[in-house]
């Protein structure tokens, strides 16, 4: 804004200095003329007035270029300390980034091992069953490694949306005694290390099958 202030500043100055010239040019024409109608006795006091105009108007001139000149060497100071304060934001809008991300990385420790554990209410308890299961690592990961698998080839798996949760669905035709669910994930250390572990999530006895009838049976 203040450098759009200056510009029109300068402008109006400009305008004023080309109307005084006009002008001046009018002037010097009608004493022009004004002398050739004049009598020789009155050249003398034509001439006296024609030299202080002449004064007057320099001194006019003068004063309008030093007003133009100081407006345009204030102006050129503004645009130079406008784009040193530009330079010196950006340097420090850098800094402040630079430094940041010093500081992310001193807080957050890339993870060095993942656990995993059953949640919830509901849990595998045998073929059929389900459970939510949850990865928790020690630290720091990168973004969309979960991964999680079972021993079941046909269980249902289910992941979050950022893949450390999933809900595991058992096979209704799993004859094993038990499920092992494993997790992997990917450090954000520098290797890119994958951490892994598993749970092992044993089946309940199935119940006794109700009768449904009796036999006696004579024995002694």
């Amino acid at each position: 804004m203040a450098m759009k202030s200056l510009s029109l500043i300068v402008e109006t100055v400009k305008q004023r200095l080309s109307e005084k010239l006009r002008n001046m040019r009018k002037s010097k024409k009608e004493n022009d003329r004004k002398q050739t109608d004049t009598p020789l006795t009155g050249n003398v006091e034509s001439e006296r007035s024609g030299v202080a105009m002449d004064s007057e108007r320099e001194r006019s001139i003068t004063e309008l270029l030093e007003q133009m000149i100081g407006l345009q060497q204030e102006s050129n100071t503004y645009a130079l300390e406008s784009l040193s304060q530009q330079r010196d934001i950006k340097r420090l809008q850098r800094e402040a980034n630079e430094l940041l991300e010093s500081i992310s990385e001193a807080l957050v420790t890339p993870a060095t091992e993942v656990q995993i554990s059953q949640i919830g209410d509901s849990m595998i308890t045998g073929p059929g069953t389900s459970g939510t299961f949850q990865a928790t690592p020690n630290g720091a990961v990168q973004p969309n490694t979960y991964g999680f698998t079972t021993d079941d080839p046909n269980a249902s798996i289910t992941p979050s949306s950022d893949g450390s949760t999933a809900v595991i669905q058992a096979s209704a035709g799993n004859t094993a005694t038990s499920l092992t669910v494993t997790v992997k994930v990917t450090s954000s250390d520098a290797a890119g290390t994958v951490l892994t572990s598993s749970l092992t999530v044993p089946f309940s006895a199935p119940p006794p099958t109700p009768a449904t009838s009796v036999s006696l049976a004579q024995i002694a």
